[in-house]
């Protein structure tokens, strides 16, 4: 039989401060297992099984685990970046087949240059263009300079709707 390791308010176990013991949980197999309350890194209290902090299975309160998945998860942290919104759409009109507008796009051999297919890459060229700093004023939007060549660097601007539409392919007999 082991000795049970009896710990007094303010002790610290594995990184969490034990404050009291509870009332024992009784596992699947009815067999007791004592609790504890801690108090996590972060300043939350919360009730577990003593020997899953003790064992290092139990780390915080949870927001450990919040964390890393968000840091694991997050890869630039723009997602609600209207950049992010204008590169997500540039992709879904040159390689979404069922989108209406990629006839006109994907369908024509428009792409995203490789260099692009990363977010952060992207990201820095169009908000270092000239105009980048009006966009929000202007409602300006990305065009390719070149409307036969692929979203790639040197080929995109800032520019009004006006400008793009000035800047279209037009339909020709042949």
């Amino acid at each position: 039989m082991t000795n049970k390791i009896h710990y007094k308010s303010g002790d610290i176990v594995n990184g969490l401060k034990f404050i009291k013991q509870v009332d024992p949980h009784r596992s699947k197999l009815g067999i007791p297992q004592r609790k504890a309350e801690f108090e996590c890194y972060c300043g939350n209290k919360f009730t577990t099984i003593i020997q899953s902090v003790r064992s290092g299975n139990t780390k915080s309160c949870g927001c450990y685990g919040k964390l890393s998945r968000s840091i694991r998860f997050t890869k630039h942290g723009l997602r609600q970046h209207h950049v992010y919104n204008v590169w997500c759409g540039i992709k879904t009109r040159c390689y979404n087949k069922k989108r209406a507008d990629y006839k006109y796009y994907g369908g024509l051999g428009i792409v995203l240059s490789d260099e692009f297919h990363d977010f952060m890459c992207f990201y820095d060229y169009v908000t270092s263009l000239p105009d980048y700093d009006k966009v929000e004023e202007l409602k300006l939007t990305i065009d390719r300079i070149n409307v036969r060549l692929n979203y790639q660097k040197n080929n995109l601007r800032w520019a009004t709707r006006k400008q793009q539409s000035l800047n279209q392919r037009r339909n020709s007999p042949h």
